[in-house]
């Protein structure tokens, strides 16, 4: 097993979740959503927790509502990252943080 699997309950089994999987962690109230290209689980653990439990330098809290795997942005504009075809906005607050961890050639 990988140093980053997961297994999340998924349909009464439990089903290993790669970092490479995830699309998007999203937050609603005290659980998350976690999007990958092929399945979407829900956990009961909320966003501050699971952001503990993922590598830092591959993933990023960009809004109070969602966490994002850095390799799969596609592209972004002033106010929001696309992945795949999701348009993720990026919060005020957290915009400094997100764009100190990109790699930017200008």
């Amino acid at each position: 097993m990988y140093q980053y699997d997961f297994f999340i309950p998924h349909r009464n089994k439990l089903r290993r979740v790669s970092v490479n999987e995830i699309l998007l962690i999203e937050s609603s109230r005290n659980c998350c959503r976690v999007k990958t290209d092929s399945f979407h689980f829900a956990i009961n653990q909320p966003l501050c927790k699971v952001e503990q439990l993922l590598p830092e330098n591959e993933f990023c809290r960009i809004h109070r509502q969602f966490i994002i795997p850095l390799k799969r942005i596609i592209f972004i504009e002033k106010n929001f990252v696309m992945l795949n075809d999701l348009e993720v906005p990026i919060g005020k607050k957290y915009q400094d943080h997100f764009f100190n961890q990109l790699q930017i050639l200008q």
